[in-house]
């Protein structure tokens, strides 16, 4: 547009040049027609002047009445009211004859009222008269009436007509004479207007000649202003050639950012439905651990029971044992007792014991059988319940092994998002520094030298890294602007991109299993690394520096300030990982501060120690001064002054 602008200036410039010399040719032809036409309107004033003069020479009006001629000039002449009381000498009236006495009948075809004097209406006639002479057209007309001739009686005085033809002769040649002196009064005034006139053409020439060398200076300026404009079309040229580059650089920029932006969303997505993935995984892990403790639980009162169980078996063994022997004792006393009997009592005794007998083995084996089922009973629930608890077992490592198969299908997902996520990052890095150095380029580019008019048009390097561009701005430089503005917005997001997902909803939980101070403050020391990492990229100050330095010098304290900074947070993040190296650098720093401070303990007592000592020496020469001497010294904040003091 700047370009632009001076093409349309030089074009201006030369239609302006053409149209002043346009101008001036016809200024000068009106002046020297108005030369021509005002001469030709002297010559034929001093015509009509002569014949003015001889008519009225030779055809005097019977009423004494002159019609008089004035031109360009005073007048000549003063009235009070209509009656000439002064003629100025070498004037237009003395040369037309106006005397003293004469009386102004008519202004240009206007006739002067009459009024008697005194009274508003001869001021009002006087007022009249000089607005009349005042605005009267020039060359004007002025008719004025001769005074009457009176005799010595009061009456007026008529002329004799000559009646001789000598007198008439002579009446003539006077008149020719007199008309003669007119005419060459005239003639030299005419003479003097042409000369006058002559100057004023010469003049007039002489500015024509002025203007037209200005003319050729203004062609000669048009000339040299088209051929910038014609140079500045060229760079215009270049210029919008380039603007194409940089749009599509920008278009390319565009389509790049619209890719990492999907690749992030989609990264994002990823991301989020891991972690929903990951929480549902991990409810079900919890349930899977609830129910797990529920059925641990439960095989702790099995075994419990189980134990109870057995200790009852065991103790109804121990006293089944003595009524076994018991029983195998009354046996054997049934049947020894059977036996004698039987050989007593015969038969009917016979059928007695063994009914007795009979009775007494049932009430046994009913009571026996009755002992042992309990046993049985509880051994069958405990086989039962181990069945069970084996079941539940079974069935929890399933849930286990199928819990520990989602759950790493789950990491293996939220490591290919981190992946993903990594992939976007190193992306919007390259798209970063491409734009940077696009941005570099486009600098560069400008910046380069075009004239004396471009060094006062074009922007520097240094404001083109700007923020707020200072110079006059283009449509090139607006578009330069919008993709900076575009680069810090993609900077911005790349550093957003590259913070770490430290804000996922599982980092509660995390916090609130760790029971150790180690796990928390390993915790702390990740929070701190995600705000370390999340610092920007770029330092405030590095725009200000550009504009000072220039973009290369800025490039390389930039990339010293980022190294020395990384090592200095290296160090840090070392400490605070290490307890034991914390506690070594405090007590370096202690340490070091001990050093200092006896150093300087010991530097002001040696310093006191030597203003003693120079003390104790000056007051030892004092004293083998003699009289009259005076000792004045400083030590500290204290003064110590010695007077005269007389030792005898």
């Amino acid at each position: 547009m700047v370009f632009s602008c001076f093409f349309y200036h030089g074009f201006l410039v030369g239609r302006n040049s053409h149209a002043m010399e346009t101008w001036i040719k016809s200024k000068a032809d009106q002046f020297a027609q108005a030369a021509h036409q005002q001469v030709n309107a002297v010559h034929q004033s001093a015509s009509r002047l002569a014949e003015d003069v001889l008519q009225k020479v030779t055809h005097r009006e019977d009423d004494d009445r002159r019609d008089l001629e004035f031109r360009d000039g005073p007048l000549g002449f003063t009235l009070e009211g209509n009656l000439v009381v002064a003629v100025q000498p070498n004037s237009q009236a003395e040369r037309l004859g106006v005397a003293i006495g004469d009386r102004l009948v008519r202004v240009d075809g206007y006739e002067v009222p009459d009024v008697e004097s005194g009274g508003f209406e001869e001021q009002r006639a006087r007022a009249l008269i000089t607005k009349w002479l005042k605005d009267m057209p020039r060359p004007g007309v002025l008719t004025f009436e001769l005074p009457e001739e009176f005799s010595d009686e009061g009456e007026p005085v008529e002329q004799d007509a000559p009646t001789s033809p000598e007198a008439q002769d002579e009446a003539s040649a006077t008149a020719k004479s007199t008309a003669v002196q007119v005419l060459q009064g005239e003639l030299q005034r005419i003479q003097e207007e042409r000369r006058k006139l002559s100057l004023e053409l010469q003049e007039s020439q002489e500015q024509r000649g002025a203007l037209t060398a200005q003319l050729e200076q203004v062609k000669q300026k048009s000339d040299q202003q088209l051929r910038r404009s014609a140079d500045l079309e060229e760079q215009l040229q270049v210029l919008r050639s380039q603007h194409k580059e940089l749009k599509e650089l920008h278009q390319a920029l565009g389509s790049k950012e619209e890719a990492s932006q999907a690749a992030a969303q989609a990264s994002a997505a990823r991301v989020e439905t891991t972690q929903v993935a990951a929480q549902a995984a991990e409810s079900r892990a919890a349930a899977a651990e609830q129910e797990l403790s529920l059925l641990r639980q439960e095989l702790k009162t099995a075994l419990a029971t189980l134990a109870e169980t057995e200790a009852a078996a065991t103790a109804t063994r121990m006293q089944l044992e003595p009524l076994e022997k018991e029983m195998r004792g009354f046996g054997q006393a049934h049947e020894a007792e059977l036996e004698l009997l039987r050989e007593d009592r015969g038969p009917l005794g016979t059928l007695k014991v063994c009914a007795k007998r009979v009775r007494r083995e049932t009430y046994f084996s009913v009571t026996w059988q009755n002992r042992r089922a309990v046993p049985q009973e509880q051994q069958k629930r405990t086989e039962a319940h181990a069945q069970h608890v084996k079941e539940l077992e079974q069935r929890l490592e399933v849930q286990q092994q199928q819990a520990a198969e989602e759950l790493q299908r789950q990491q293996e997902e939220l490591q290919r998002s981190k992946e993903a996520l990594v992939e976007a990052q190193v992306t919007a890095e390259a798209a970063a520094l491409e734009a940077r150095a696009v941005r570099m380029e486009a600098a560069s580019t400008h910046a380069e030298p075009n004239g004396d008019i471009l060094d006062d048009q074009l922007l520097r390097v240094e404001e083109v890294a700007m923020p707020v561009a200072k110079a006059n701005s283009g449509e090139v430089w607006t578009l330069v602007l919008g993709l900076q503005k575009r680069i810090d917005l993609l900077e911005n997001r790349c550093a957003s991109l590259q913070r770490p997902g430290g804000s996922w909803p599982s980092r509660e939980r995390e916090i609130e299993s760790l029971e150790d101070s180690r796990a928390l403050s390993a915790l702390r020391l990740q929070s701190q690394e995600s705000v370390m990492s999340t610092a920007p990229l770029r330092p405030s100050w590095e725009l200000k520096l550009a504009a000072v330095a220039g973009p290369y010098v800025t490039a390389v304290v930039v990339t010293i300030h980022r190294l020395a900074l990384g090592m200095l947070r290296g160090f840090l993040e070392k400490l605070l990982k290490s307890e034991a190296w914390l506690w070594v650098f405090y007590a370096h720093l202690l340490v070091l501060y001990a050093i200092a401070a006896s150093s300087s303990l010991q530097t002001t007592a040696d310093a006191g120690r030597g203003a003693v000592d120079s003390l104790n020496a000056q007051l030892a020469s004092a004293g083998a001064g003699g009289p009259g001497y005076t000792l004045s010294f400083e030590v500290g904040t204290w003064m110590c002054i010695q007077k005269k003091q007389n030792i005898r």
